[in-house]
């Protein structure tokens, strides 16, 4: 009878280390949840179109427009204005893609960033014969999916 019982022993403790050494335990893990997984990388850019002229006022002018681009391709896109000038990419503080137009001493800055799970795009006008910035207002906002990562097109080399 003792030796029945040490076999069955034997038996119980080789499951129990079987059972632990695959992984199982009595300790349980909850589901990930979704605050722990990254969202979406989006490319986002501001794309430059020529715009009509305008028959007062002998000048090029361009329609910026905001661009989201998603992991499969899909575009989000949406008109910020139409600006006068040579309107071009710029590299501006505060800024993940910005343009700047300009023409005769006077133009825009145009830039989009991040705050929190939106996209900003804000307009600052430039004058050659002020000191300093001019205030920003803002042009558009876009929602993104929750903890997107943006990834900006610039167009600068």
């Amino acid at each position: 009878m003792s030796q029945l019982r040490h076999r069955t022993s034997a038996k119980a403790t080789l499951a129990l280390a079987f059972l632990f050494a695959c992984g199982g335990s009595t300790a349980t893990t909850g589901p990930t949840t979704p605050s722990d997984e990254p969202g979406p990388e989006l490319v986002l850019a501001l794309q430059l179109s020529e715009a009509p002229a305008d028959p007062e006022v002998d000048m090029p002018r361009s329609e910026v427009r905001v661009v989201l681009i998603d992991p499969e391709g899909e575009r989000r896109e949406q008109s910020v204005g139409v600006f006068s000038g040579i309107c071009q990419p710029a590299a501006l503080d505060r800024a993940l893609v910005a343009v700047t137009c300009w023409w005769a001493g006077a133009g825009d800055q145009v830039r989009a960033r991040k705050e929190g799970d939106t996209v900003v795009v804000t307009r600052a006008q430039l004058d050659e014969m002020v000191d300093g910035a001019l205030p920003e207002e803002t042009l558009a906002t876009l929602e993104l999916p929750p903890r997107a990562t943006l990834r900006p097109l610039t167009g600068m080399p």
